[in-house]
């Protein structure tokens, strides 16, 4: 838990909004924070050499694509979005997200567990005993879904996972896609989509602990950011309603066409100030296509709503959502907002121009002291996360490092049979999320969890 004092220093100051406690946010990279240069550390599993690391860091691999799991059933691929949640037991689950598109079954959990037998996306279960520093179990939990890119936790210490995909029938799947789905840390998936939540191409979502309102980002060109007021916090499926925000005074500076013709809006993209605080406003939406394929992004567009270029990771923490626009921003290289549901203002924490500092950041956490973690998904070698001080500095955490080319043979064989082969640093990490002293992250290919651990204390986070 982050104490209110280390995040915001007071309650006045969380009165105040994010400018007050992110003084300086955009200030460019110097020496004296951070944890220092980073260098390959051989996996305490395997011995490879699998990320790039500050020194006095160490990190286990577990959960590889291909291998075995407790269930009996081989480890899905593309690990993407993660959620995080201890149990009395003190072990860890983690709920890990496949980011699998494919119309070839449902293939990794039982059929009652399964949304649509034809489309192979889903989540597994993993219990992580941080003593031991080992995983305990794996297992299917939900399938039949689609591009399960990232989700959040609940209060209720469930996962909501994110469909990236509205594939219908066109497309070979044999029911709607594009919801959200809830999983349970512990007991059994239902999945039955959360309707109500929206259908469009799903990011992230950070539920308010105090009102349970469930925020949300949306992962396309003309995004919107939306909330979901339930009618029960504890119960999701009882419905709610869905809104987009709105920039209140917000210049249409923007243009899309339409079914109707040619639409102008707000897009955030480019001309936001850093630190600036804006008043912001919701609009209702339906949370499906309507008439001549209105999304929910349109119908808010069309009301004054504004638009975010790809939003993606989302969090709440101490009292604000914070969440990133990976392509947003004048050199299109990513921003990161904090939106105040107190104040009901957003602002503009961060706004990426060189591309060796910040690249389209993705996947965002908070650490136990208040700094963030930033998931890069550029598309460069190699891929990185990125940590984020409270006064706005960026500075490199880890780097993939997954290269099997120098092995003897040019591979790399798993116990349970499959073998890896090439370089794979262009990979994305993802689902980077913290509990205690650990740091879980994925590298979503060729499909490994790793679990990091060391002197957080050294730096901010």
């Amino acid at each position: 838990m982050i104490s209110r004092r280390s995040f915001v220093g007071s309650a006045a100051a969380s009165l105040l909004g994010p400018a007050a406690h992110w003084a300086g946010a955009g200030i460019e990279r110097g020496p004296g924070f951070g944890y220092g240069p980073l260098r390959p550390v051989g996996d305490e599993s395997t011995g490879l050499p699998l990320l790039s690391l500050p020194e006095g860091f160490r990190y286990v691999s577990f959960g590889w694509r291909g291998d075995p799991m407790r269930d009996g059933v081989a480890t899905p691929s593309l690990h993407d979005g993660m959620g995080a949640c201890r149990l009395e037991s003190g072990r860890v689950v983690l709920l890990r997200n496949h980011e699998q598109s494919n119309a070839r079954g449902a293939t990794f959990t039982e059929r009652s567990l399964a949304y649509d037998l034809r489309c192979d996306g889903g989540v597994t279960r993993l219990e992580f005993d941080p003593g031991q520093g080992r995983c305990l179990d794996d297992r299917g939990v939900l399938s039949g879904t689609l591009r399960n890119c990232a989700g959040g936790m609940t209060p209720q210490r469930a996962w909501l996972s994110c469909e990236e995909s509205v594939a219908g029938a066109a497309e070979g799947a044999t029911r709607p896609h594009g919801y959200v789905f809830e999983v349970p840390a512990t007991g059994r998936a239902t999945a039955r989509p959360l309707v109500a939540l929206g259908r469009f191409r799903h990011e992230a979502v950070a539920v308010d602990p105090r009102s349970g309102i469930v925020y949300q980002t949306e992962d396309d060109p003309t995004s919107g950011f939306y909330r979901f007021v339930p009618r029960d916090p504890g119960d999701l499926a009882a419905g709610g309603r869905l809104q987009m925000l709105g920039v209140i005074g917000a210049a249409r500076n923007a243009s899309i066409g339409t079914h109707s013709g040619t639409l102008q809006y707000h897009d955030t993209g480019p001309g936001l100030a850093r630190g600036a605080t804006h008043d912001v406003r919701w609009i209702d939406v339906a949370p499906e296509a309507l008439a001549h394929g209105s999304t929910p992004s349109l119908q808010g567009l069309q009301r004054g709503g504004s638009s975010f270029r790809r939003g993606e990771g989302c969090w709440f923490g101490e009292g604000l959502v914070y969440f990133t626009a990976t392509t947003g921003g004048a050199a299109s290289l990513g921003q990161v907002f904090a939106h105040d549901p107190h104040n009901e203002t957003l602002t503009l924490l961060y706004e990426a121009a060189d591309p060796d500092q910040l690249a389209m950041p993705d996947n965002i956490a908070m650490s136990p002291r208040g700094g963030l973690v930033l998931c890069e998904d550029a598309g460069t070698t190699p891929q990185s996360l990125k940590g984020m001080t409270r006064d706005g500095r960026i500075f490199p955490f880890c780097a993939n490092n997954v290269d099997f080319r120098a092995l003897r043979g040019g591979s790399y064989s798993r116990p349970g049979g499959t073998v890896f082969a090439g370089d794979y640093r262009a990979s994305e990490l993802a689902g980077a999320v913290f509990d205690g002293e650990w740091l879980f992250l994925n590298i979503q290919s060729p499909g490994i969890t790793v679990a990091i651990t060391g002197p957080w204390a050294r730096g901010p986070l």
